[in-house]
């Protein structure tokens, strides 16, 4: 005889079966409702002011530029909304826009404007139909609301660095843009004016450029700088081109000097243009004092040979006498003789001598 046997499951784990299936089923109808689900949730969203023109706003209180706005909806719809925002990828927006507000051209100092969730609120597009702004915090804003006032200054470059050869100096730094206009509230202008680094050294308010950078530089070159302004002020236009212009220092020996010197006048008459006449100075001197200018190593060498022991190698001042002269008073120019170097001169104030002619 063959005994079949049937092996029947514990009824415990028919139980287990059936309570494992009830819960899938459980979270599945839930999950599915739950994206349905009205919820409401809140979002902390920057206050965008859109003021009348030539009328500039400031918060009264820092705090005062972010609100938080109260969304009513789906559950997922909230959900995602969160994430977009937290990654930038969307803009829930608040603007105020007061452009039609009649403010009469006078300061204003804590501007009572309400906020309304409804008017004020700008949804994504995509997510109008299915979220209702409910609520908004604060309710209302201070604002600090003054015309515009435009002031032109000229404009003044700086500069920071060294040049690259210790014998070249900035000449000059020229801007191209020499007036600018900026614009701010009246307050800001006046601060922005006596404020001592906004002036030259003239103590004429002027519009600085951000700092042209000559490090390592000798020759001349242009680049762009913006202007600098504190916050708050806007400046038309923004920037131009400077232009860095290089010289070479000036080193001691180049250096121009005048020094006065008294020298011995002599006449040198040209051949055959005398015939007897004879010729003396009005002041009945031999020598006269004298403005020499050159540059400075040039007059150290003529005064060095001025006060040699070698008489023939010590200049003198000479007028030329180049045709033959009525008696009597005449104007001469005086020249520098026997002067090595060549390029000194004599000051126009005494470069001409009275003399007589006999």
């Amino acid at each position: 005889m063959k005994i079949k046997l049937f092996a029947r499951r514990p009824k415990y784990l028919q139980y287990a079966t059936n309570l494992a299936f009830a819960l899938g089923a459980a979270v599945l109808i839930w999950a599915g409702a739950g994206a349905r689900l009205t919820q409401r949730r809140t979002f902390t969203i920057p206050l965008e002011v859109i003021p009348p023109e030539g009328v500039q706003f400031a918060f009264k209180s820092k705090t005062d530029s972010k609100i938080s706005i109260t969304l009513e909806g789906p559950s997922g719809t909230l959900s995602a909304l969160s994430r977009d925002l937290n990654a930038d990828n969307i803009h829930l927006r608040a603007r105020l826009d007061i452009t039609k507000e009649k403010l009469g051209g006078e300061y204003l100092e804590n501007f009572v404007l309400d906020l309304s969730p409804t008017r004020d609120i700008e949804l994504p597009r995509n997510l109008v139909s299915r979220l209702r702004p409910v609520s908004v915090q604060p309710g209302f804003v201070l604002l600090d609301l003054a015309p515009i006032v435009e002031r032109e200054y000229p404009t003044l470059a700086t500069q920071k660095g060294t040049p690259g050869r210790d014998d070249t100096v900035i000449e000059k730094l020229e801007v191209e843009v020499n007036r600018v206009v900026v614009r701010g509230s009246l307050d800001q202008i006046k601060a922005y004016e006596e404020n001592p680094e906004n002036r030259d050294r003239n103590d004429a308010v002027v519009a600085r450029t951000t700092p042209i950078d000559i490090s390592g530089a000798s020759k001349d070159f242009t680049t762009v700088r913006a202007f600098v302004l504190p916050e708050g002020l806007t400046v038309t236009p923004e920037e131009s081109k400077v232009t860095a212009r290089f010289k070479r220092r000036e080193t001691v020996d180049s250096q121009r000097l005048k020094k006065s010197f008294k020298l011995e006048v002599r006449f040198l008459v040209a051949p055959g243009v005398s015939q007897g006449q004879s010729y003396e100075l009005m002041s009945e001197s031999t020598a006269e004092s004298f403005d020499i200018e050159g540059k400075k190593k040039d007059i150290l060498a003529f005064e060095k040979a001025l006060f040699s022991s070698n008489a023939k190698k010590r200049p003198y001042a000479l007028i030329r006498i180049n045709s033959k002269l009525k008696p009597g008073p005449q104007n001469g120019e005086v020249e520098l003789g026997n002067c090595d170097p060549k390029g000194l001169t004599i000051r126009s104030g005494n470069a001409v001598l009275k003399y007589k002619v006999n």
